[in-house]
């Protein structure tokens, strides 16, 4: 089977390792596009007779190393859904901290809170929850509370 061939049947696997690694669909797909790219164009390093396979995913994971180490130099925390908040390394880890107890807020508690704080309004996210505004309200109140407790 030519190279070609072999990388295309590896893709459902590699995509898998992807989302294990980003934990995202979209940086899983990026990340195997890049893998894929310097793949073929590392074809001729690769040696007839060893594992395509293993050979294909320690490129993936060197990649995703690549990706972290560089986002981390650029002092960058991903929120949700690829928002990205650029700051110094003090707000960096007051960031962290604040995401880290918001993660452990209750489950409908968290919703309200993230939508909120990426720009919904209480109406919008009382439709989205399905929920009355006055539910949304007292929600994100004793979330503030909760978080303020947590932060002191």
């Amino acid at each position: 089977m030519e190279f070609n061939d072999t990388v295309e049947t590896l893709l459902p696997r590699l995509r898998r390792y992807a989302l294990r690694l980003t934990r995202n669909v979209q940086d899983a797909d990026d990340l195997l596009q890049d893998t894929v790219l310097l793949a073929l164009r590392k074809k001729h390093l690769f040696r007839d007779g060893t594992d395509l396979q293993a050979w294909m995913f320690t490129i993936m994971h060197n990649k995703n190393v690549t990706n972290v180490k560089r986002a981390v130099r650029r002092s960058t925390i991903e929120l949700d859904e690829g928002a990205h908040v650029y700051c110094d390394v003090e707000n960096t880890i007051l960031l962290k901290e604040v995401v880290a107890e918001i993660d452990r807020l209750p489950p409908p508690a968290r919703r309200v809170v993230t939508r909120v704080a990426f720009g919904a309004s209480y109406a919008q996210v009382g439709q989205l929850e399905n929920i009355p505004i006055g539910t949304v309200r007292s929600r994100i109140s004793r979330a503030r509370e909760e978080l303020r407790w947590y932060l002191k």
